[in-house]
């Protein structure tokens, strides 16, 4: 890690942190679940003002034949805030270490096109690190897939869990190719967008 944000440090963490290289620690406030912050930003000739993406997502319908690990559910939720905290396009892949974290492991964010972002960005990422099996990953996508086609790269990579929003009109062009390569899959009904 390189970052680490809370609300406070003990003596005993600092000691135990301050042997770390290019560790950099933030303390912060505890803010409210919904502060109903406003996020601005700058474009030409103006400014772009917009409500926070606050809160989780509440909604986890399984909507394949392939049943979602409901042990899996807590890296779902975790999977979808870190992926909302990504620029859109954003995809994102998550894993549970042997310890029980949950790990940010590969993220393709930014990109034009979500299959971009997942073939070029998220997977060679997540190829760099040791360990995790992607077998067990899940893929997270903060909006939804418009084509099968990240299925199917997803399918080519042994991605067998997905998490997106879904509510496009092919919808059931995606579920159907995840069902024809045993993808479980879950539909949260809320799309993030981070720009």
């Amino acid at each position: 890690m390189e970052l680490l944000i809370a609300p406070a440090f003990s003596p005993g963490a600092l000691e135990v942190l301050a042997k770390k290289k290019n560790l950099r620690l933030l303390t912060t406030q505890i803010r409210p679940e919904k502060a109903r912050e406003k996020v601005i930003r700058s474009i030409s000739g103006g400014v772009l003002i917009q409500e926070e993406d606050e809160g989780g997502d509440t909604r986890f319908d399984t909507v394949t034949e392939a049943a979602f690990d409901v042990k899996k559910m807590n890296l779902a939720h975790f999977g979808v805030a870190a992926c909302k905290h990504l620029k859109s396009n954003a995809i994102a892949l998550v894993t549970e270490n042997k310890d029980g974290a949950f790990w940010l492991t590969g993220a393709g964010m930014g990109q034009p096109n979500r299959l971009d972002s997942l073939r070029h960005l998220t997977i060679p990422r997540f190829a760099l690190k040791e360990g995790p099996d992607i077998r067990e990953a899940l893929l997270i996508s903060d909006a939804f897939f418009p084509f099968s086609d990240s299925v199917e790269a997803a399918h080519e990579f042994g991605i067998r869990y997905i998490v997106q929003p879904g509510g496009s009109i092919r919808d059931q062009e995606v579920i159907d190719a995840c069902n024809q390569y045993g993808i479980a899959m879950i539909f949260t009904g809320r799309r993030h967008f981070r720009h």
